[in-house]
């Protein structure tokens, strides 16, 4: 059996989102885009750049208006795709801060809140995620038991508690 006891933050929300917009593959091609798609339309207007010197525009003007903003926009565009995360979780009214007890026993996981309490079969597991932020127990398409990578004391508990995963759900 294992029992994790943490606090959900608004960092484990944001990730779990992002994980789940870059995994749909319409998002994917839509971010895609958008991060070059906005730079390249940009780019190809490097021609304006001369009628910008010729109405008094200094080169270096046309320059940072015409290259360094579509450069500038990709460089930043993870900043602003973490910023919209934000604030589409805080508009979720998601209580953040709140001490979850998440026990995996034999049969199910319990997920134990102040609110009250939440159990699902193992067999309900559809997918289990293994990200660099955290451990997503997927019980349909987009509602996962979230684990921190905190939770655990180890990569050695945490390769165990996957393969307790594994065994239980099938």
């Amino acid at each position: 059996m294992y029992k994790f006891e943490y606090t959900l933050e608004e960092q484990d929300y944001v990730e779990f989102n992002r994980y789940i917009f870059y995994k749909s593959p319409i998002q994917r091609k839509n971010m895609l885009w958008l991060r070059f798609g906005v730079a390249a339309i940009s780019l190809m207007l490097l021609p304006l750049a001369a009628r910008f010197i010729e109405a008094g525009a200094t080169l270096w003007t046309a320059y940072a208006i015409l290259v360094l903003l579509p450069l500038g926009w990709i460089i930043f565009f993870n900043y602003f795709l973490t910023s919209l995360f934000r604030r589409l979780v805080r508009k979720q009214g998601v209580t953040f801060g709140q001490n979850l007890a998440i026990s995996f026993d034999g049969n199910q996981i319990t997920e134990k809140t102040e609110y009250g309490e939440n159990r699902i079969n193992y067999e309900s597991i559809k997918k289990i995620a293994d990200q660099r932020q955290g451990l997503y127990i997927f019980v349909d398409d987009i509602r996962a038991v979230i684990l921190p990578l905190r939770v655990f004391e180890s990569d050695e508990q945490k390769a165990q508690f996957l393969e307790h995963l594994r065994k239980s759900s099938h």
